[in-house]
């Protein structure tokens, strides 16, 4: 039985290595708070793409919308402020902590939260916001119903 289970394990480790979430998040310059991505919307817009990376472009309330499914393996993501010129500014990985994964009915979510303080091994394995500056965001129940897709 343990063998069994061993190899189920290294089977789905396997599996899950071959694939990598190429997103590439641009945030509003200055945002603050919690991302919440929602995917399956069939009247979002196909998404443009940067090199391999997918390009998701989150709102000034903190969240997106795109046709594509959720990415499954390892992340190797790319965050982005963006002002309103355009210009892009890289977020530091120590400003970003990935929280949970779910799904409501058809649309599998994630979020996130990005910080502008406090960065560092400590935020990005907790996800403690204290700076100052954060925004309060929607929940995946009210980002649907705004949208009219509840």
């Amino acid at each position: 039985m343990l063998i069994v289970l061993m190899g189920y394990f290294s089977f789905n480790l396997v599996e899950y290595l071959k694939f990598k979430s190429k997103e590439y998040y641009l945030i509003p310059e200055g945002y603050v708070g919690e991302v919440t991505v929602l995917y399956n919307v069939e009247k979002a817009p196909k998404p443009q793409r940067i090199k391999d990376y997918k390009v998701i472009k989150v709102n000034e309330e903190g969240y997106a919308l795109t046709s594509l499914s959720e990415p499954r393996g390892e992340i190797d993501n790319k965050y982005f402020y963006v002002d309103k010129k355009g210009k892009k500014t890289e977020i530091d990985y120590n400003c970003i902590h990935d929280s949970r994964s779910g799904g409501h009915d058809v649309h599998d979510y994630i979020e996130f939260k990005v910080t502008d303080f406090g960065c560092g091994e400590a935020f990005v394995l907790e996800g403690d916001i204290t700076s100052p500056n954060i925004k309060p965001s929607l929940s995946v129940e009210e980002i649907l119903i705004r949208e009219g897709l509840e």
